[in-house]
Parts: C-alpha cells; structure tokens; sequence
C-alpha cells in the first residue's frame, strides 16, 4: 500500500480522490492505494519519506501547471514523492484541466514516464500525454497500468490477467 498525504486546499480534494480512484482501479491492477489528510495544507510541499504528497500552491511564471520531484535512494528506489499544482495557472482552471494535472504528476510519482511530449498531435487519452485538450486525457490508460504492473507486479488475487515479474523479490512500491 502506497500512503499518499492529502496536503491540498479543500477546492482540490475531488480532483485528489478521482484520480487516485482511477489509478488504483485499472487493469492489470498494481496500485493500492490509501490517502491521509495533512493537519493543513502545505504549499511548501516538503518531502515525507515513504510517502507521495500532493499539494498545492502559487509557484509563480515558472513554466509548469504541476510538477513532480521524486527523490531516489541508492538502489534506484523512489524514497519519496512531491506532486504540486501550480495554482499561478491552475486557478480559475477547469476541472478537466485540474483532473489531467493531478492524474499526469501522480503518474509521475508512481515512477512513470511521459507517453508523448508533443501537445498539439493526436490524443493518446492518457493523462501522460501532454495535450492541449486535457478532457481527452484526465485518466490513465491500458498502457499505464501494464507500465506500472511491469514494474511492481499485480495485487494477488485482482482478477487482473498475470503479467511477468520476479515473482521471488519482494512485492512492493517503490
């Protein structure tokens, strides 16, 4: 079970919530998934080891709607996780706007790259997918969730169809 602290201003809980639905519920399925609420939220967005933490807050002209930063350990594993929206230009956004954002920089934290880094070609409706359009990629996609199964495995007993992996190492995220 990957913790995700919850450290948002209340007008981003439902964005949060569906999107870590939506990850969660994919097939083949790879993520469980359990949210915690910050005492407050905190736009500062500081590291918690073990755990993603998404927040949000006036980052200023700085380029991006969201960002992810990830820190690694030694081995390659990812320690921790930060997902911020940048309110600079996500206030006053649409909730498909809002939903693709908070979709594509969890994406991020769960170690998965961009799919494809042209906005202005066809959408792939993937929310890794940069676009221009962001109502035709606010979910993940087929192809996410067998990135991440790769990655960490299938839960036992999903119902998800069985896909390679070290069954011997252990299972776990991050």
């Amino acid at each position: 079970v990957l913790e995700i602290v919850n450290a948002l201003d209340p007008d981003w809980h439902a964005q949060l919530a569906e999107s870590v639905e939506d990850w969660q519920s994919g097939s083949p399925r790879a993520l469980k998934l359990r949210v915690r609420s910050a005492p407050a939220p905190d736009p500062t967005c500081s590291h918690i080891d073990g755990v993603m933490k998404a927040c949000n807050g006036d980052y200023g002209d700085r380029g991006w709607n969201g960002l992810n930063e990830v820190l690694f350990d030694i081995r390659g594993r990812i320690v921790s996780s930060v997902a911020m929206m940048n309110e600079h230009y996500l206030r006053g956004a649409s909730d498909d706007e809002r939903r693709y954002v908070m979709c594509h920089e969890l994406g991020h934290g769960f170690g998965l790259p961009h799919r494809d880094e042209d906005a202005h070609n066809a959408d792939l409706g993937s929310c890794l997918d940069y676009t221009v359009r962001p109502w035709n990629n606010v979910v993940p996609d087929e192809t996410d969730y067998r990135h991440l199964a790769d990655m960490y495995g299938i839960i036992p007993g999903s119902g998800s169809e069985p896909v390679p992996y070290d069954k011997e190492s252990e299972r776990r995220l991050w």
